[in-house]
């Protein structure tokens, strides 16, 4: 945090006196969370986690600065550590280049299809026929451990690379194509290996970088009557097989009744050279129905049941419930072969003196087991909080969390969170 402060106070003053910013927003967080735990028999410790995150965002006409960061420190002694800075990110951005081209440079989040995550590069999005067709490319190192401030080495082993197509070819639908490649490098190490007579040597061992390269399609389409449609299929090139395949679909039959249909295939997610690539991978297959029911402008009931199949086996999940503006009861449960669960969970919040104050409470039981041949569990966990809003800018968060079950007994954490925010019109050196 010592060494990051001052670098984004140079870059904030660099570009508020360079470009004369016009609009300044900036957010400021700062959280804590206890909570106590027995570490041994008989021996019980207090541990506390601080937090702040600051978040800056300047404009000025179609140029752009974001920044985000977040600070931890450890009063419990919980991490080797103790206090530790992640930014997450650092980049300009020029906005309606040509009137076409969107382009950003620095350390930023990626949502391209199949490509997702953070780098330290370049962004840009290309703007073609009035809008209806966006060309998406992106290139960057990955960044390092724990999102650390500084820039990654080698990158050419730690990379994500990728691109995106995006077409609305007609009024409600919208299609995209992506691809994306990315690798990490993995730490050498030192083991022990026996050679062709079965000596024993010391060998230094460098693995590959992992490797992720997938190529996705995802498409929507709403009808202009209450119907509405979203595909999805994304393909491993390196283990060339289907990673993931989704359809989704949600009928309005009447303003009160609609009814949803999904279909998702799931293959596990492994990179390549992975040393878990070498056991034997199963997919998941999850086909779900449900209704929803309109009982009123503000009450709203629902219910779902889902065949989750397994290679050898299947599970059946369920769920209904009610909701309105102040709160949701539910009840969900699963029998089959990863065991049987039944729960039950009450939420609620009902906002006071103009949203000033919201008081929340929360509570779930739940009674599962792991196997039919295992004792029946059973687990509590209850929430109790409220947000105050003295003024808009402002607002504090306090929450007290409850959990027992036959593992862990009368657990009782702490949370409470400041959040100060601002928007600022800067008229300078007029």
């Amino acid at each position: 945090m010592q060494r990051a402060t001052p670098v984004i106070a140079v870059l904030l003053f660099a570009l508020t006196g360079s470009v004369f910013s016009q609009r300044i927003n900036g957010r400021f967080v700062t959280s804590m969370y206890a909570w106590q735990r027995d570490d041994t028999i008989g021996v019980q410790n207090t541990y506390v986690m601080g937090f702040q995150a600051v978040q800056f965002d300047l404009y000025q006409k179609d140029i752009s600065f974001h920044t985000y960061l977040q600070g931890f420190s450890d009063f419990g002694s919980l991490t080797s550590s103790g206090q530790a800075v992640r930014l997450y990110n650092l980049y300009f951005k020029a906005s309606n280049v040509g009137n076409v081209l969107d382009i950003s440079l620095g350390r930023q989040p990626v949502y391209a299809g199949v490509g997702f995550g953070t780098i330290d590069g370049a962004l840009s999005r290309l703007r073609f026929l009035g809008d209806k067709v966006v060309l998406v490319g992106y290139a960057g190192a990955v960044p390092p451990p724990y999102q650390k401030a500084a820039v990654i080495e080698h990158v050419d082993k730690n990379f994500m690379a990728g691109g995106q197509i995006i077409a609305l070819p007609v009024d409600g639908g919208r299609i995209a194509v992506s691809y994306t490649n990315s690798r990490a490098e993995q730490p050498s190490y030192f083991a022990i290996r026996r050679d062709s007579l079965n000596n024993a040597l010391g060998t230094f061992v460098t693995p590959e970088a992992y490797s992720n390269q997938f190529v996705g399609v995802d498409a929507s389409y709403r009808l202009a009557i209450p119907v509405s449609v979203y595909g999805r299929y994304e393909y491993d090139v390196n283990y060339e097989h289907i990673s993931r395949a989704q359809l989704f679909s949600r009928v309005s039959v009447t303003d009160q009744v609609a009814f949803t249909g999904e279909y998702i295939y799931r293959s596990p997610r492994i990179p390549f050279h992975s040393y878990f690539s070498i056991f034997p991978r199963n997919s998941v297959q999850e086909i779900e129905g449900g209704v929803e029911y309109n009982l009123s402008p503000t009450w709203r009931l629902f219910g779902r049941l889902a065949r989750v199949s397994y290679t050898l086996d299947d599970n059946r999940r369920y769920t209904a419930g009610v909701s309105n503006d102040y709160g949701t009861l539910s009840y969900s449960g699963s029998v089959g072969f990863d065991g049987k669960l039944n729960s039950f969970s009450a939420q609620c919040y009902y906002p006071m003196f103009e949203r000033a104050f919201i008081p929340t409470l929360g509570a779930e039981y739940a009674e599962y087991r792991l196997s039919w041949d295992t004792p029946v569990e059973h687990v509590f966990a209850g929430v109790i909080g409220a947000t105050v809003r003295p003024m808009p800018a402002f607002s504090f968060d306090l929450q007290v969390q409850a959990l027992d079950n036959r593992i862990v007994q009368h657990d009782v954490r702490f949370f409470a969170r400041a959040n100060y925010w601002f928007s600022e019109r800067l008229n300078l050196f007029q």
